[in-house]
């Protein structure tokens, strides 16, 4: 993977690249090379509205076109709810328009959520 010409092409600076066969953990190497753009949300209450910012920036972005012509690429988001020690409260709610938004430019969504007891 051309990690640069990538960053150059979609305008965003990954906050993480890992090549291929490079451990990913202490016993697990990366099967592909990975090109990663987190976003981290603390303490807030507008989720749904940080979410569908960040899904409309990639919307809008050339990966759209990039993933359209590269059948190598796969791409998808993935949300990660950990609640706080403080037991706050988060509600997410994905529109109808921000999940066909991720359909249309082949982009799968995944989801974690740990509950605390």
């Amino acid at each position: 993977m051309d990690f640069d010409g990538t960053t150059e092409y979609l305008g965003i600076v990954p906050t993480e690249i890992v090549h291929k066969h490079q451990f990913i953990s202490s016993k697990h190497k990366a099967k592909s090379d990975i090109w990663l753009y987190e976003v981290k949300i603390d303490n807030s209450k507008n989720l749904n509205a940080i979410l569908s910012s960040f899904i409309n920036s990639i919307y809008i972005s050339p990966l759209k076109t990039l993933l359209a012509s590269d059948n190598e690429i796969y791409a998808y988001v993935s949300i990660n709810l950990r609640p706080s020690l403080s037991k706050e409260t988060y509600v997410l709610n994905l529109t109808a328009d921000d999940v066909l938004k991720l359909s249309e430019i082949g982009v799968d969504l995944a989801y974690d959520v740990v509950i605390a007891l």
